[in-house]
């Protein structure tokens, strides 16, 4: 691949990047107040985390999970990956109550941004549509 073609491609993901981030901004946040209290008590309960710690892997997580195609048991390991030990990290039974939380967080906002690009493309849609008179009217 020649140069040209690569700054192409790394233009064209940098506008994907900064498309995806408006799309997430607009869907609003990942996780309501009672969800990051849920998955705050989890980490200080079940990682043994400081409330701090709690936090700071919480809003990892929120990041984390803006990317697209990132799968939700990937993102609790990496958010967790050095605050608790590797064996810790490898026990997958560890994380099914954060799995399934985190799941539905993510496809509720997938659904949002979803929502959100379909009413912003109705009204396009509706203002590009030849108005269609009714039988009987000339």
């Amino acid at each position: 691949m020649d140069r040209i073609d690569a700054q192409y491609m790394r233009e064209q993901q940098k506008e994907m990047r900064e498309e995806r981030q408006a799309d997430i901004a607009k869907a609003g946040p990942l996780l309501t107040v009672k969800q990051e209290a849920q998955l705050e008590n989890f980490l200080t309960s079940q990682c043994w985390l400081t409330p701090a710690d709690a936090r700071d892997v919480v809003d990892t997580i929120k990041s984390l999970s803006g990317e697209d195609d990132t799968s939700p048991k990937q993102i609790l390991k990496d958010a967790l990956e050095g605050h608790v030990k590797p064996a810790f990290l490898k026990n997958d039974a560890n994380f099914v109550e954060p799995l399934g939380l985190l799941t539905g967080a993510i496809e509720a906002r997938e659904e949002r941004i979803k929502a959100n690009k379909t009413a912003e493309a109705a009204p396009a849609v509706a203002k590009s549509a030849p108005a269609v008179k009714p039988p009987g009217q000339h």
